[in-house]
């Protein structure tokens, strides 16, 4: 029912009598409705629609026909495309940037110029939805063109998309290059890391040491790109952590041991800064309109360049999901320390403080775990230092480039590489600056804020065994896995292989230097002829004594070969220094056969047979307990008996970790006490009664500095 005062006093010609409180542009079945009554003699009218805060502020005019203007009640649609030719909607859609929308009518009739009353409609925002967003601005429906020219954009372009989607985050898809690739590693960093770990570590053509990155080995590169050769866990949703709070996401990191040019002694760190990038991922919001039922529609042409204020909020890690079993081991206890002292360090007490290489507490830390600028396209990202956000304005599609990317805001998400570092993400609409401000903020009051789950950063390695006969056991394995899942860091174990399928005869001999056959049933030897029936045993030794002298000979090279040698060593030390040898001429060989894995060698290190064979067996044995043995640059040797948490000691030393306690046993590495919580049994020690990593390690193992954190709780 009209109101009077809406009425024309007096009763004129032509009626506005009823406009849709609101309605979405763009879509259909959401067009404007507007009626009005012809009551007298009009001769013409025209239609006219306002805009609040808009300059101009007459955005549509629109004459109406003669069949229009017949007397009677009419209806007309507007579907909100613009008329204007000038301003921020000029031929476009409206948006609620603008609302509300006044609607008017003038008219000529028998009693001269009219106009009707104004009535008034809204553009609506109604809700927020985050969700993954895409590596490249065209939605990933036509990747980067791929080229082996290493002198092209496009290269770079592809590059970054393959290793981005294979999970090595080697940046932005889009950026730009302005000159040849000749020198990656110069020309982008983060290309140059996610490349080099590719090449060296994962690539089918994989060599060590690592070859220099030229025109030649960037080709070849681009080649197995492309047929997507080695993937590697990236990202792993459990449910959907962008559309449900309750839901989570892991983020993965390499956790890499060191190299010639980054020493064991660093901190880790130093060690990932130069070796890893920090992971990546899209992150998008759709917004949507609030249709006539009050229920959202997706209307991207009518969203228009509204503010998203972006918040990446730390979150406090649950320290009880860490063993505390005292009073061997306390690493929850120690933990909680550190994050205690960090709140009272204004670093928040959640996540890894920036001074122990995290993002928490540093410079304008509220944009830290975000790439700004125009990184990735098409948005802009810009940080706000009065409210400590960052924010992105909504796309729009002005030169048809991105038609998918229209109506939604997004980043790039760029945390840390500390593992358990966990963050959530908020998306809030954000009206300031906006001509009618306060009245978008009245109207919008309802729209809540998009809120995903929990993004955890993960440490993730491997590691693969080399039967010498010997294979790891169970218990050993599942005892490592779970000690680096205490540190955020995820263990594979890949399918274990012979020794023989392995190591070549001449990287064998390069280690021994004496011609002994490669022998799958022994650390070296030379294999003999059988004992024959009725041989004496006499006879027998003395057939074979020229396999006697050979080994004899290797003892005195291995030994005198000591640049320092203190005393005799035992066959047990000859075994040590000997294996130490073959790690330097083999770890080629052992990073073919397992391409960014940890080679444990698994074997019997305290006995050295010089044949096997069903009848006769010579050994130089001396029973001791000696577990295993860590080789730079990573190899390690484990004893198939040894104590079930010598796999997890030998390769916490391939991770940088460094003895502990080690009273009372020689021939060790010595301690290193500013690494550990010196009131713990820690893993690396030799104490009994040793089985998780201690406070220290585990953070360590995380990519902490921790060699200024306190010693103990």
């Amino acid at each position: 029912m009209l109101n009077p005062s809406e009425l024309e006093k007096p009763a004129r010609g032509l009626l506005l009598t009823s406009v849709d409180p609101r309605f979405v542009p763009s879509v259909e079945s959401e067009k404007l409705t507007i009626t009005w009554d012809v009551i007298g003699h009009v001769t013409q009218a025209t239609l006219e629609i306002r805009a609040t805060g808009h300059e101009p502020a007459l955005i549509y005019t629109r004459p109406l026909t003669e069949a229009e203007l017949a007397g009677g009640l009419r209806l007309w649609q507007w579907d909100g495309k613009t008329t204007v030719e000038s301003g921020e909607l000029r031929q476009r859609y409206v948006t609620p940037l603008f609302a509300p929308y006044h609607v008017s009518i003038r008219f000529e009739d028998a009693h001269g110029p009219g106009k009707t009353v104004e009535k008034s409609t809204w553009v609506q925002y109604h809700s927020l939805a985050l969700k993954q967003g895409a590596w490249t601005a065209d939605e990933e429906r036509a990747p980067p063109a791929f080229t082996h020219d290493h002198r092209s954009t496009d290269a770079a372009r592809f590059a970054r998309y393959k290793l981005n989607k294979l999970g090595y985050w080697a940046g932005p898809v889009t950026r730009e290059f302005h000159e040849p690739i000749t020198d990656v590693k110069h020309h982008d960093v983060r290309l140059g890391r996610a490349l080099s770990r590719y090449r060296d570590y994962a690539s089918p053509s994989s060599a060590f040491p690592p070859l220099a990155m030229n025109s030649e080995t960037y080709e070849e590169l681009l080649g197995e790109l492309h047929a997507g050769h080695k993937p590697t866990k990236g990202f792993e949703a459990h449910g959907d952590p962008f559309a449900h709070e309750s839901d989570s996401a892991r983020l993965f990191v390499e956790l890499p041991w060191p190299t010639s040019t980054v020493p064991s002694t660093c901190e880790r760190p130093k060690v990932d800064e130069e070796l890893v990038n920090r992971p990546m991922l899209p992150v998008e919001v759709e917004i949507f309109l609030t249709g006539h039922k009050g229920v959202r529609v997706r209307a991207p042409k009518a969203v228009g360049p509204v503010r998203v204020n972006w918040k990446i909020l730390p979150q406090r890690e649950d320290t009880r999901a860490l063993l505390e079993a005292p009073p061997a081991n306390r690493p929850k206890g120690y933990i909680d320390k550190v994050y205690a002292s960090a709140r009272y360090e204004n670093a928040g007490g959640a996540n890894c403080p920036a001074r122990y290489g995290g993002l928490v507490g540093g410079e304008a830390d509220w944009a830290s775990a975000v790439l700004l600028r125009d990184e990735h396209e098409p948005y802009v990202v810009e940080s706000d230092s009065m409210k400590k956000v960052v924010y992105s304005r909504a796309y729009l599609d002005e030169r048809g480039l991105y038609p998918d990317r229209d109506g939604r805001a997004g980043f790039m998400f760029h945390p840390s590489r500390i593992g358990g570092d966990a963050y959530r993400i908020t998306a809030e609409l954000d009206f300031d600056g906006s001509p009618n401000a306060d009245t978008l903020r009245t109207q919008h009051g309802h729209v809540e804020p998009a809120r995903s789950g929990t993004f955890t950063v993960w440490r993730r390695s491997s590691f693969g065994a080399i039967a010498w006969p010997y294979e790891l056991r169970e218990d050993q394995i599942r005892h490592a896995v779970a000690a680096f899942r205490q540190a955020y860091v995820e263990l594979e174990l890949l399918p274990s292989q012979s020794v023989m399928n392995v190591l070549s005869q001449a990287a064998y001999e390069a280690a021994t230097e004496q011609g002994f056959q490669l022998n799958p049933h022994g650390l070296y030897g030379r294999r003999v002829r059988e004992q024959d029936p009725g041989e004496s045993n006499m006879d027998y030794r003395s057939a074979v004594a020229d396999i006697l002298t050979p080994y004899q000979r290797l003892v005195t090279y291995l030994t005198r070969s000591n640049e320092v040698k203190v005393r005799p060593e035992t066959d047990d030390e000859v075994v040590v220094r000997w294996l130490r040898a073959l790690a330097s001429n083999g770890y080629k060989e052992f990073q073919v056969a397992f391409p960014g894995a940890v080679p444990v060698l698994v074997t019997q290190i305290t006995r050295i047979p010089l044949n096997v064979g069903p009848r006769s067996e010579l050994w130089y044995n001396r029973p001791r307990d000696y577990p295993g043995e860590t080789f730079p640059p990573g190899m390690c040797v484990v004893r198939h008996d040894a104590k079930v948490v010598t796999l997890a000691h030998e390769l916490g030393h391939a991770y940088l970790l460094q003895h502990s306690h080690t009273v009372g046993v020689t021939e060790v590495t010595p301690p290193v006490m500013e690494d550990h919580d010196t009131r713990d049994a820690c893993l690396m020690s030799y104490r009994e009664g040793k089985t998780w990593f201690c406070g220290k390690c585990n953070l360590r193992l995380r990519g902490w500095a921790v060699r200024t954190l306190p010693r103990s709780r």
